[in-house]
């Protein structure tokens, strides 16, 4: 019996002793590391307001080698939408000196920007880029007027009675 209530004790000091270690996981995207590429990050905002935008689709294009501009020498990459305050981030992506950036949501103009990283003949550039924040136009468009059509069904079923609309037979 001693040796019974022992084990058990024993066990469900260890279970509190396991359940009290914490394993903190700090996301790497937030903080640079040394060695590893750069990233690309920016918000994309409303012109007007500069509210972020949430959902607003980020797509990151590279010139392919040896196209031209009119033969569609834009290759995809990357892309994302942004985050419910307009925020986005490429963590790990090796860029050219020569990117392209298309910024689109819905109900706003496209924005195509085309990026150059700059290198210093002192030092290399940076390896992450900030875009800074994007501003998109609202597109408004003004309906001429709107006709509401609807029709009532012939037969309604309800919990405890059947309706007939004649109007329908």
């Amino acid at each position: 019996m001693k040796k019974a209530f022992i084990i058990a004790l024993l066990t469900i000091t260890y279970l509190a002793v396991v359940a009290q270690d914490e394993i903190i996981d700090i996301p790497q995207d937030d903080y640079p590391q040394p060695g590893r590429p750069g990233g690309l990050y920016g918000k994309v905002v409303e012109a007007t307001s500069n509210k972020g935008i949430q959902a607003a689709s980020v797509q990151v294009f590279v010139k392919k080698n040896g196209a031209t501009a009119d033969a569609g020498g834009d290759s995809l990459v990357t892309g994302m939408l942004t985050k419910a305050n307009g925020d986005f981030r490429f963590p790990d992506i090796n860029l050219p000196d020569s990117f392209f950036v298309r910024f689109s949501a819905v109900g706003f103009n496209n924005i195509d920007a085309r990026y150059n990283r700059r290198k210093n003949k002192d030092k290399e550039s940076s390896p992450s880029m900030d875009l800074g924040n994007v501003k998109l136009e609202v597109v408004a468009k003004v309906l001429g007027e709107v006709i509401v059509v609807a029709q009532r069904p012939g037969l309604i079923m309800g919990i405890d009675r059947k309706i007939f609309n004649v109007d329908k037979n």
